[in-house]
């Protein structure tokens, strides 16, 4: 007897659906922070703002196309930031330790991600997948706010 396999549960397909508009929006953002200049402090400022923002209405939004939209922003803004604000930290740091600057940059990000990834998860599981992008949007534009004087221009 041949057995066919079970349909995935409701929701894989859809999860795989907005990682892909996310990506979608994320390849122009790349391109676009390929070809921009040297970033600044309030540039970095303002792209994380639009990021956690638009992390948001995925959260809010009432039904898919403005989820995928909204996700597919998020990539594009996303992207930006994170391209911009790996620019700006390599070049605010000296010659002589850009290499353990970037080093330590290196490591900071993933290795925030068991904390984050747990406290994000438990969002999850609480309150559902809107929880946990509110969560994140909250706590990416409460980080940018709180580290603004790091982010400061003609420092």
């Amino acid at each position: 007897m041949v057995r066919l396999p079970r349909p995935p549960p409701p929701g894989r397909g859809g999860y795989g659906a907005l990682m892909a508009a996310f990506g979608l929006g994320a390849l122009p953002g790349a391109v676009l922070a390929a070809g921009g200049g040297d970033p600044t402090g309030r540039q970095v400022r303002k792209l994380a703002l639009a990021t956690a923002l638009l992390a948001l209405l995925p959260a809010a939004g009432p039904n898919p196309p403005v989820a995928f939209a909204a996700v597919a922003a998020a990539g594009f803004a996303g992207i930006r930031f994170v391209t911009a604000a790996n620019t700006l930290v390599q070049l605010r740091s000296t010659d002589a330790v850009r290499g353990r600057v970037m080093a330590a940059w290196s490591m900071a990000l993933p290795g925030t991600l068991p904390v984050t990834g747990l406290l994000v998860s438990a969002a999850v599981q609480l309150g559902g997948p809107r929880a946990g992008l509110l969560l994140a949007a909250a706590a990416l534009a409460t980080t940018t706010l709180l580290g603004r004087r790091a982010l400061r221009d003609g420092a």
